[in-house]
């Protein structure tokens, strides 16, 4: 903790330095000939990407944007086996996920964002903010969420199995029999 705060400090002293001796304002982007000042500022300076609500409808175009986002995660190597599978099974896996994410994503308190690249028009990510539900424990597991929904054999049962237990066990030792709490979901 004493290091975090430490490393903390320093970057936060570092960027205070920057933009006490940088007038965003006198910026000039390379594209433009004049500075930009208070009244041209939203003209010259524009987000690559943008944050919009999300909600159940967007799952079919946010999964794959999960499916890349861990692409390389250890974790999820080992959870789900994507590799040399047909066409069929690809198929299956997409549609079991896309599945799990629309019951996700369909809570009634719940808040998802979705980040979109302002070129393309395509989601680069996407966030849930979950609310708590009186008597419902909320998760990012699919146990959580879509019991109902068969596992495409793709799926390591025993890797999925020990992640959802690790995952209970912390959360009781951790909030106890509180089920008051929020949950984030960060894709």
């Amino acid at each position: 903790m004493l290091v975090v705060v430490y490393v903390s400090r320093v970057v936060l002293a570092k960027a205070r330095r920057v933009i006490l001796t940088t007038n965003p304002f006198q910026l000039k982007p390379s594209s433009c000939t004049k500075p930009v000042n208070s009244e041209t500022q939203r003209e010259y300076i524009k987000m690559a990407i943008e944050i919009i609500p999300a909600d159940h409808n967007d799952a079919p175009r946010l999964v794959p944007v999960g499916i890349r986002a861990f692409k390389n995660d250890e974790l999820h190597s080992r959870l789900e086996n994507l590799k040399g599978l047909t066409p069929a099974e690809l198929d299956e896996h997409m549609q079991w996920r896309i599945a799990r994410n629309v019951k996700r994503m369909a809570g009634p308190h719940d808040h998802w964002y979705q980040a979109i690249d302002t070129k393309t028009g395509e989601p680069i990510g996407f966030t849930g903010i979950l609310a708590p539900e009186k008597g419902k424990t909320k998760g990012v597991i699919s146990s959580d969420v879509a019991p109902e929904l068969v596992m495409p054999a793709c799926i390591n049962k025993e890797v999925h199995d020990m992640v959802a237990e690790t995952s209970d066990r912390l959360r009781k030792e951790y909030m106890g029999g509180r089920d008051d709490h929020w949950c984030m979901f960060l894709t």
